[in-house]
């Protein structure tokens, strides 16, 4: 079977492993030069398996130190995804000042031994780096199985994320940005019939239709299943704050430029001071900024 006949089969409570992505390298014991992507071991035993390439290391976790298997690049199939306001650890039902997103990827995971399926977390911004690389993903496969004659979701198909480049943000964390590999060919990531067998859709369908609290910025398990246009974000979204066109221009942006775009402390500036002029440009450079805040346990 070809990934042009498993595109024509999609549509027709597991314990799942938890993949998290550690924004700082200086996190990890021994230290890394980058952050990365961490299974602990506890979860390990859940998936039977370890990230493909991944090393044995210590990482500084919320709850304490715990053994992991840390890489710098993963190799995933997104399945469907879920998206949730967190204030102080704590799920809440929509956005409150103080709150950020975090987002879970339900996903078929290249391991050491073959696929298993979990789920990947990102926070803050490290969110909005996997939306972009998401959709970003999402286009090349439109594009490339559409002019291969059979279009086909992205969700049959691996993409590779790696961590970019560390970045020392203004309040004096670090985080490293997650990017997605340049490389695709739908013959050559089509995640092969093996795997395929591996999904029951109807338990993806089940898990991407469980309540999440919260105004979620995408609805990628609907386009996975039915290459639906993505509905219109609400207010207090993410991704409808990340479109957001800036009201001014600056010295190193026009008029326009989607404020996702903008340097931070161009966002800042919006927010503290553009709030009376243009209140809906604010109250999209605020979300952003929440996004921003630094994340997890400070690695000392």
């Amino acid at each position: 079977m070809s990934w042009k006949n498993a595109a024509t089969q999609i549509g027709s409570a597991v314990a799942l492993p938890l993949v998290q992505w550690v924004n700082d390298g200086g996190m990890v014991i021994p230290r890394q030069p980058k952050g990365g992507f961490a299974l602990p071991q506890s979860e390990a035993g859940v998936a039977k398996d370890v990230l493909k390439g991944a090393i044995p290391v210590t990482v500084r976790f919320r709850g304490g130190d715990e053994t992991a298997y840390f890489s710098q690049q993963i190799r995933v199939a997104v399945l469907a995804t879920r998206f949730v306001w967190m204030k102080d650890g704590v799920p809440i039902p929509a956005y409150a000042e103080g709150a950020r997103g975090k987002v879970r990827v339900l996903a078929l995971i290249e391991g050491e031994h073959g696929p298993f399926m979990g789920v990947l977390t990102f926070s803050g911004l490290a969110s909005k780096d996997f939306w972009a690389a998401w959709r970003s993903h999402r286009e090349r496969v439109r594009k490339q199985t559409r002019a291969a004659g059979q279009e086909a979701p992205a969700s049959i198909f691996f993409m590779t994320l790696r961590a970019g480049t560390q970045e020392k943000m203004s309040q004096g964390s670090v985080r490293t940005t997650v990017v997605l590999s340049e490389e695709f060919s739908p013959d050559q990531d089509y995640i092969g019939d093996q795997a395929f067998a591996l999904i029951r859709w109807d338990e993806v369908k089940t898990w991407a239709g469980a309540p999440s609290n919260g105004d979620e910025p995408e609805h990628d398990e609907l386009q996975l299943e039915t290459n639906k246009e993505e509905p219109e974000p609400q207010s207090h979204d993410l991704e409808w704050a990340l479109r957001f066109p800036s009201p001014v221009g600056g010295k190193s942006f026009p008029k326009g430029t989607p404020l996702g775009e903008l340097p931070g402390q161009a966002v800042q500036y919006i927010a503290d001071n553009l709030a009376d002029k243009y209140p809906d440009a604010a109250r999209a450079a605020r979300v952003i900024l929440e996004h921003w805040a630094p994340e997890g346990d400070l690695p000392f």
